[in-house]
């Protein structure tokens, strides 16, 4: 596989805002670091006067894409079940047709991982609780078959 696809044009990046809401602007955009098998791009948008929104453009090339439908319904679960993530803001099927290979929009969110903790163990103990939420909210069974996701990992989820 060939890295990351290139960025979106600004014509594309246009889209992308009126698909989420006609009025919207875009303000800037800027590429945002991570994403193992995808480009990811955050874009600033203007929804009113003083109203800002950003969201997340994920793009793969079409050989990594065959997750895409299943990350959708991951993020559409853990949102109806409370579990803290990015947002589902435009699907597979709409930005297919924008970005000309697979891809989604989430919402952005504010922040960066902590590698280092100055507690380790709470931080664990943190992780562990998420783990246990996540895991019995969303039970495997309910997930679509995936041949792809069985042979390859997820790209992960900011």
């Amino acid at each position: 596989m060939p890295g990351i696809p290139p960025a979106l044009t600004p014509e594309q990046f246009e889209q992308v805002a009126n698909a989420i809401d006609p009025n919207a602007k875009v303000i800037s955009t800027h590429k945002l670091v991570g994403g193992l098998a995808c480009r990811m791009d955050v874009l600033k948008l203007e929804l009113g006067r003083r109203d800002s929104y950003e969201v997340v453009t994920r793009q793969y090339f079409s050989e990594a894409g065959n997750h895409v439908p299943r990350e959708s319904f991951v993020l559409r679960a853990l949102s109806a079940n409370n579990i803290p993530a990015p947002k589902l803001v435009l699907d597979e099927e709409v930005t297919g047709r924008i970005f000309d290979r697979p891809g989604i929009v989430i919402s952005h969110l504010d922040g960066s991982p902590n590698l280092e903790p100055l507690d380790p163990s709470d931080w664990a103990r943190q992780v562990a609780a998420a783990m246990a939420d996540l895991h019995s909210s969303l039970p495997s069974a309910a997930l679509p078959a995936s041949s792809a996701a069985r042979r390859t990992h997820c790209a992960p989820v900011h």
